[in-house]
């Protein structure tokens, strides 16, 4: 069956459609299910080059792949409800509006590299739009919000996550997400900002590679555990109080800071890959991206080392070894404070041993000269 641009199919009560459905090439096609109905579609969904709006105020269950070989063959879903049950990878954006809901019914029911949109110019903030990945994994190439509608990113059930892997760097605002098992990753080399107005957690954030960037305080819930497996996390000096930090690859911070009266603290440190001298650096850069000047006080943690997970002297210890500001003539003392101004990292000048080296030949040079003064005086 081939739709003609504006043409509409539309389910006015339950229908189970196995027809293959085409929209002609630069053109719009809608898929239509009446409110209250469910409109199951189990044939082949083709958009080459032309939109694909599905909508009516239902439910669509797509089983069937949706498919489209040319980079401007859009998904939006409107104004309905839709689950998605089989891996996709027709090329370009998909869009959600108008109160519309995407549900992933398996792992990648979205193309890996699709640009998702929640929301459209002109949508106030009396309507939702809501992607649910449903305990499933998804990576796409972005996120993105538009208008003024609610954008909500969930995980209704089971472990699901959110993978963003961009070849160039990409903003984020205004968009809440969370749920129960809810992972949000940032892979790829680039870097994902979270500009302002945005919600992160309960849940967790895992940062593989490149750098995800806050432009705005607080919109990392308290709940919110931290994993750096490689990557940056750079807080740019703002603000924030998140859960339970994990390094498990030479990770860096960037930008934390106390002395300007605004801190970003973790709720707990898992020292459990330091129970050993196997684990990972963990790199500290100020906020212009170098390191830190002599006396500056970082705060790490609301509480004390003592009560971080896996604490033992040893696995402390190992933890503070494997401390770097990444400055090869910075050799940093490291001072795992508790109390009520919670664990912190102050850096003070140690001289390398050179120095010592040094400082004991001018020693000795000032020693001999005062020794020819006084025999010159005898």
């Amino acid at each position: 069956m081939v739709i003609n641009s504006n043409a509409v199919l539309r389910a006015t009560a339950n229908l189970t459609n196995a027809q293959n459905i085409t929209v002609s090439t630069g053109q719009t096609g809608f898929v239509e299910a009446s409110a209250g109905t469910t409109n199951t579609l189990n044939g082949t969904l083709s958009k080459n080059g032309s939109v694909l709006v599905l909508g009516g105020g239902g439910t669509h269950i797509v089983n069937g792949s949706i498919t489209g070989a040319n980079a401007n063959s859009d998904l939006y879903v409107s104004n309905s409800t839709a689950t998605i049950n089989s891996s996709n990878s027709y090329n370009g954006p998909t869009f959600i509006v108008a109160g519309g809901t995407l549900n992933n019914g398996t792992n990648n029911a979205l193309p890996t590299d699709t640009a998702l949109t929640l929301g459209q110019t002109g949508e106030t903030s009396s309507t939702t739009n809501r992607y649910n990945l449903n305990g499933y994994s998804q990576t796409v190439a972005s996120v993105a919000t538009a208008g003024s509608s609610a954008a909500i990113i969930t995980n209704s059930t089971g472990t699901g996550n959110l993978t963003l892997n961009s070849s160039s760097a990409k903003s984020i605002s205004n968009l809440t997400m969370g749920g129960s098992g809810l992972t949000l990753t940032k892979s790829g080399a680039n870097t994902v900002t979270l500009a302002s107005g945005n919600s992160i957690g309960p849940g967790t954030i895992a940062i593989q590679q490149g750098t995800l960037l806050l432009g705005a305080a607080n919109q990392i819930g308290d709940n919110t555990a931290i994993t750096l497996s490689g990557g940056t996390l750079n807080t740019a000096g703002y603000a924030d109080a998140v859960g339970k930090l994990t390094v498990s690859a030479n990770s860096t911070i960037q930008g934390l800071n106390s002395t300007s009266g605004s801190a970003f603290t973790f709720s707990d440190i898992d020292l459990g890959d330091y129970s050993t001298s196997s684990g990972s650096t963990l790199t500290f850069l100020n906020s212009g991206g170098t390191s830190y000047g002599l006396g500056t006080l970082i705060q790490l943690s609301t509480v004390a080392a003592s009560s971080w997970s896996g604490y033992s002297a040893t696995s402390l210890n190992n933890f503070s070894s494997k401390i770097s500001f990444s400055d090869a003539n910075l050799m940093a003392q490291i001072n795992f404070g508790g109390g009520t101004s919670g664990t912190t990292l102050t850096v003070a000048a140690i001289p390398e041993p050179k120095v010592y080296f040094a400082v004991a030949g001018l020693v000795l040079l000032i020693g001999m000269a005062e020794y020819r003064r006084r025999r010159q005086r005898v």
